[in-house]
């Protein structure tokens, strides 16, 4: 058997999706806290025009003389403009992946029409919101900060209470600034949720529920393991399989606690474990690139495989199972552990791809 030879190519961290999100996830919490800071300041407006003005030229001068006057408000707009860039584009090229990534065919998952209204609501509010506080902020800083636009009376730079109060004289400028402050509240209520999550600080809790995970856990299987019949896959009859998913709060891993009955009663848990280790997929009798040495890792210390210690498991690509032992209803059980975006989606793609490569499938055009 001749070995592949698919050229591998080197992906950049900063490409990945998984910076993306954290990068958006980091830029939209800056965000947040600016949002806060700003709308507290803007709370000096109803102690009148004195302690409103003071206030705006007390940004103006903080860090003088460190920094020249208004030195800190640019250097602060600065990094604004990097984190929005930052975000905004980051999002940008995550729908674009996920556009591709799907093609003509959406990956069909029953769900309730709550589930779905809400999963749709939240995915519209994020996308649409943020095209709208773009295009807000936008008018905002032509507004109040260049004074380009100067609805309602006449604008001077210093006189930051009038410039306040002649822009909230027209009714369409109100209207303005509610779509924008409901976009904002919809954009911070997916989005703060969204980042902690990205972020791993979400703790204390689990969701006995992943919406159409469980009938693919216990269908796919039984497709990869049946047969092509007149074009179409025809399921294997066996073995049996349930389960139960669970959503908790980790960023990488997909963890299952497994019991299994076998046909077969192995001799010893140490036969078990000899024919995982020995275990070589055609993978790896190829040697593709993106395929692990050893596809499975048995673990021997009692508190393995963990996400955190064992996800990243040669780069990703492999399996670790750990635990194994008898069991007095079905017989055997253990733990077992992949990696869910490399191995379990994107990895897997990949691999998939230079398989088929190798077989002949995939030619240059």
């Amino acid at each position: 058997m001749t070995k592949a030879t698919v050229p591998s190519k080197k992906r950049s961290a900063l490409t990945t999706t998984v910076f993306m999100k954290r990068m958006m996830a980091v830029s939209g919490l800056v965000f947040l806290f600016f949002v806060l800071f700003h709308a507290y300041g803007n709370t000096h407006y109803f102690e009148g025009e004195i302690a409103y003005d003071h206030y705006a030229y007390f940004l103006r001068e903080l860090l003088v003389p460190i920094l020249p006057f208004s030195g800190f408000l640019w250097i602060l707009r600065v990094a604004l403009l990097v984190c929005l860039a930052a975000h905004a584009g980051s999002a940008f090229h995550l729908w674009i992946r996920n556009k591709k990534a799907r093609g003509n065919d959406a990956y069909a998952v029953k769900k309730s029409n709550a589930d779905y209204f809400a999963s749709r609501y939240a995915m519209r509010t994020m996308r649409w919101g943020g095209v709208i506080l773009l295009l807000f902020l936008v008018w905002h800083i032509l507004q109040f900060t260049t004074l380009h636009l100067t609805p309602g009376g006449h604008y001077e730079h210093g006189r930051a209470y009038m410039n306040m109060y002649y822009g909230f004289q027209l009714w369409w400028v109100w209207l303005i600034y509610a779509v924008a402050l409901a976009a904002l509240c919809l954009h911070v209520w997916h989005g703060v949720w969204s980042a902690l999550q990205t972020l791993g600080a979400i703790r204390g809790n689990v969701i006995p529920f992943i919406g159409g995970e469980e009938e693919k856990s216990e269908r796919e299987p039984l497709k990869v393991l049946g047969r092509l019949r007149d074009g179409e896959i025809v399921p294997a009859d066996g073995p049996r399989i349930t389960c139960q998913c669970l959503r908790v709060p980790v960023l990488y891993g997909h963890t299952a606690a497994v019991l299994v009955r076998f046909g077969r009663e192995p001799a010893s848990v140490d036969e078990l474990i000899a024919l995982l280790r020995d275990f070589r997929g055609v993978p790896q009798e190829l040697g593709l690139p993106s395929a692990p040495k050893q596809f499975i890792h048995y673990l021997e210390a009692e508190d393995r495989p963990q996400p955190a210690l064992d996800a990243q498991c040669e780069e990703g690509m492999a399996i670790s199972i750990g635990r194994l032992r008898r069991d007095p209803l079905f017989g055997w059980k253990f733990v077992g552990l992949s990696h869910n975006t490399l191995r379990g989606a994107a990895g897997g793609a990949v691999l998939c791809a230079e398989l088929l490569a190798s077989r002949g499938y995939l030619t240059k055009k």
